[in-house]
């Protein structure tokens, strides 16, 4: 055993009951009741603790664990970015980076129509794509710029958590740090199926409601009605082409992906990582705003003649599926400990993040007088 002072304790994370700990000396493990919140205060705490004395020392003991990232021995890097590059590697970075761009392209190159898409046919005279083009009610820029907007209320949420740092130049970088963690995991999932939806767009060459007065056919003027034709060729010259060839691109909906997978996205973690209130309705009213956005994504694109209702549908589906998929598998419900990733000597540990498998799993924490802290995987 180590002359410096040392204090072991065990706790159960993320879980509504038994918060447990324990110490390298003979004291008598307590149990404590209540909701544990890794990185800012407890609102509530409740025990069975058999002597009073024995539960105000349990509260420091947990309060030492909640102000470790804001004890003075952690000073914040020069460069904030700099640290993260640092964190995860110029390899990983570079590689992380080839990706996305490599998707974001080919989404471009489909979405403008530079990659070609199948041109599926049509019924002549059926009544479906003889609707006329109204415009979009959620412009393609809105839609695009919600993607971007998402990191403000995750950096907002993690700000809030860490409210009573006393250091605005710490709650800044530490709040950034772990804003900057989830919006990556969400753009994962965001650029992913963006491309899953491009390739089907490509591949099925749906006709919109609204092809008829788009593409404008040269073989759907003279045509006998009920007649299938899928070899055409569109006169509107008025157009661009890549407005015109997106008149038959419109299985599944893009819009009512993208919508839902946001707002399930927002709504998961919100409820996962909002700070405990006492409000009963703060969340809920939140998550109702998340899912009234997803719902507007969806419905304008019927009311607005791009989609028939099966595009609607199927997109808002791949987009509830995606969300999940990050939420759950990705993020891992978001479950978390985030440490000090400020600390100087962050060689030490293996990881800022270490991500719990369920909500009981134990980790243990060894504090040599508050200058490090290790993390451990029981």
């Amino acid at each position: 055993m180590s002359s410096e002072k040392q204090i072991e304790r065990c706790v159960v994370l993320s879980s509504p009951s038994n918060i447990v700990y324990s110490t390298t000396s003979n004291e008598k493990q307590e149990h404590l009741h209540g909701n544990f919140n890794f990185g800012h205060t407890i609102p509530e705490l409740e025990c069975n603790c058999s002597t009073n004395g024995a539960y105000k020392q349990s509260l420091q003991q947990v309060d030492q664990v909640n102000t470790l990232t804001t004890d003075a021995n952690f000073q914040p890097r020069s460069n904030f970015f700099l640290g993260i590059i640092r964190k995860m590697g110029m390899k990983a970075l570079l590689l992380d980076l080839a990706l996305c761009c490599f998707l974001l392209i080919f989404v471009i190159l489909v979405e403008t129509a530079i990659v070609p898409s199948n041109k599926r046919g049509f019924t002549c005279g059926d009544p479906s794509i003889h609707f006329k083009y109204n415009g979009d009610t959620v412009k393609n820029w809105l839609i695009m710029s919600s993607i971007f907007i998402m990191v403000i209320p995750i950096w907002i949420c993690e700000a809030i958590k860490l409210r009573k740092v006393s250091s605005p130049k710490i709650l800044w970088e530490q709040s950034m740090y772990r804003g900057i963690y989830w919006y990556n995991r969400f753009t994962i999932g965001t650029i992913l199926h963006l491309g899953i939806v491009e390739v089907m767009k490509a591949i099925l060459g749906e006709c919109r409601p609204h092809f008829m007065d788009t593409c404008r056919p040269d073989t759907g003027i003279n045509c006998t009605l009920g007649e299938y034709i899928s070899d055409f060729t569109c006169t509107n010259l008025e157009d661009s082409q890549s407005f015109v060839t997106d008149s038959y691109r419109s299985f599944p909906s893009g819009h009512s992906s993208i919508g839902f997978y946001e707002g399930v996205f927002l709504a998961w973690y919100l409820q996962r990582s909002f700070p405990s209130s006492r409000s009963k309705w703060l969340i809920a009213v939140l998550q109702g705003l998340c899912l009234t956005w997803s719902s507007t994504c969806a419905l304008t694109r019927i009311t607005d003649n791009r989609h028939n209702w099966w595009d609607v549908l199927i997109g808002s589906i791949i987009g509830i599926i995606a969300a999940i998929y990050i939420c759950a598998v990705v993020c891992r419900n978001f479950r978390t400990v985030n440490t000090c990733y400020t600390c100087e000597d962050e060689e030490n540990l293996d990881s800022s993040t270490t991500h719990l498998k369920s909500d009981k799993q134990l980790i243990a924490i060894t504090i040599p007088d508050h200058k490090r802290v290790e993390v451990h995987q029981a």
